[in-house]
């Protein structure tokens, strides 16, 4: 518009002291998270092989958490496979959480025949800062035998539930043989 007023304002902020405060420092998180692993310590050979080994892990911070599972130099020697027969990374919240580490496909056939192996799984974090944790450790056995200990057990409580017709039968042939004799005269016995 023509001949319209223009007004401009300039705002300055200004201490009344005279000094202006010092930027606030970003607070820095220096404190490594901590892992605790937990689960089953022996476990089925063939779940192992068919769905991984499981293990619980628990963090007191959010973070990236990095498990591998690991044979002994002897045994990973004598099966020609490499030590490290597993290994996953994964995002842990706060509090617990359940994992299973698949086996690589060499490892699951080399340890078909194994009747008993042993692992050690090892997890570290790192947080959003960059903090990495101490390693966590934890043994587990793989063992073949456990499924035939349960048919063992199944077996047996078969033969003790078969066993009971066995027992009514010789009871009812008892009660049969009590039936058949003759009365026992009740008084004194004549002299």
């Amino acid at each position: 518009m023509a001949g319209a007023p223009s007004a401009a304002a300039t705002i300055v902020a200004s201490d009344p002291a005279g000094t202006a405060p010092p930027p606030l420092a970003p607070a820095t998180d220096t404190r490594a998270p901590r892992l605790v692993l937990s689960g089953a310590s022996t476990q089925k050979l063939a779940n192992a092989r068919a769905r991984g080994v499981s293990l619980t892990v628990r963090s007191d911070e959010a973070c990236l958490l990095e498990v591998e599972a690991r044979l002994s130099a002897t045994v990973a020697r004598r099966l020609k496979i490499p030590a490290r027969v597993a290994s996953t990374s994964a995002i842990a919240r706060v509090g617990t959480r359940s994992l299973r580490l698949v086996l690589t496909e060499k490892a699951s056939r080399r340890l078909r025949r194994q009747r008993r192996v042993s692992l050690t799984l090892s997890a570290t974090c790192r947080d959003v800062p960059g903090n990495r944790s101490a390693t966590a450790r934890r043994k587990v056995s793989l063992r073949r035998g456990l499924a035939v200990a349960t048919e063992q057990e199944r077996t047996l409580s078969r033969s003790v539930v078969d066993a009971r017709p066995a027992w009514s039968t010789v009871a009812r042939a008892l009660r049969g043989a009590s039936r058949n004799r003759s009365p026992r005269a009740i008084g004194p016995t004549p002299s």
